[in-house]
């Protein structure tokens, strides 16, 4: 393997390993920790600062496929990754910044979907959080709670998108490896 056959390997095993701790630290500060907890709010910053990654990581292997428009969308997903993250403090969760995520998720999910490297299935899935998170910002404009069962369904319909773009970039790294193997 040269160097820059690591290079696109680590890229693709960084954003897949990203996109899964970021439910592995949901999972553990939803069910480990009191709500709003400095442990639940650690692991969701530690998960967002791995969305961040992920979302970098993504955009440069994709931008190196030539899917610039899809490199711009996960581009755009770290900093939407980032607003979340600014959403949690040590012992409190703002929610006004909560809801600001979906103002870049909107463009974010719906760039993404020009992938090329994904299936139809795929670039169609993300309208599903985005429904439940756009209905999550309505809801809670018009006086409702925040922690709903929508938006738990919207946060973790995101990762496991996320998780998804991330092993279908792998698979496309594998099947780019059996091309240049193969001549």
């Amino acid at each position: 393997m040269d160097k820059t056959q690591f290079e696109y390997k680590s890229l693709v095993l960084i954003t897949l390993v990203s996109f899964l701790l970021i439910l592995a630290f949901s999972l553990v500060g939803r069910f480990a920790f009191p709500q709003i907890s400095y442990g639940q709010l650690l692991c969701y910053q530690l998960g967002d600062c791995c969305g961040i990654v992920g979302g970098v990581f993504a955009a440069r292997y994709t931008g190196l496929r030539g899917e610039h428009v899809t490199a711009s969308a996960f581009i755009l997903l770290g900093i939407t990754h980032g607003i979340s993250l600014a959403s949690s403090g040590l012992e409190q969760f703002n929610v006004e910044r909560g809801l600001a995520v979906v103002f870049p998720m909107v463009p974010t999910f719906l760039l993404v979907g020009w992938c090329s490297m994904f299936p139809l299935w795929l670039r169609w899935l993300p309208v599903l959080p985005l429904s439940f998170l756009l209905y999550m910002y309505v809801d809670v404009v018009k006086g409702g709670e925040y922690y709903s069962i929508v938006a738990r369904l919207g946060y973790l319909f995101w990762m496991l998108t996320e998780i998804l773009w991330g092993i279908y970039l792998f698979r496309d790294w594998r099947r780019q490896q059996h091309v240049v193997g193969s001549k």
